[in-house]
């Protein structure tokens, strides 16, 4: 008799804390591995991104929203550029989609706001935002 008690009091607990664990696995942050590309993008306006510099991105957590001022340099690919700034210098990965028909140059003056991504070295910069300046 006591074993059946047992399982009739397992059975009715046991999906009730299953259900408790799925809830709490589900509200959980993702880790960066499990980022999609749009979870990627900074949920922050560019008002609230941390303006810094690249030498100051590259003490900055992978994921961190970032607003940089820089120049373009060169295209090295299909979206990727290089942007400098007086400190140092960052591949900037931006998808058309992001500099919406916009003419770029190498030279051109630009303000990005974007997400770092530093699960690759050399670290990139996803941009988000794009403005000529």
């Amino acid at each position: 008799m006591k074993h059946w008690k047992l399982i009739v009091l397992v059975s009715t607990f046991f999906p009730l804390m299953a259900v408790q664990a799925e809830e709490t696995q589900s509200s959980a942050p993702q880790t960066p591995h499990q980022l999609t590309h749009s979870d990627a993008e900074p949920s922050l306006p560019p008002e609230e991104a941390h303006r810094v510099t690249i030498a100051q991105a590259g003490r900055l957590a992978d994921g961190t929203s970032v607003q940089i001022q820089g120049r373009l340099e060169k295209k090295q690919g299909e979206d990727v550029y290089l942007l400098r700034d007086d400190s140092g210098q960052i591949d900037a990965v931006i998808p058309a989609a992001v500099l919406r028909n916009a003419a770029v140059a190498p030279g051109d003056n630009v303000s990005v706001l974007g997400a770092l991504d530093k699960k690759q070295t050399p670290y990139r910069l996803r941009v988000s935002h794009f403005e000529k300046r």
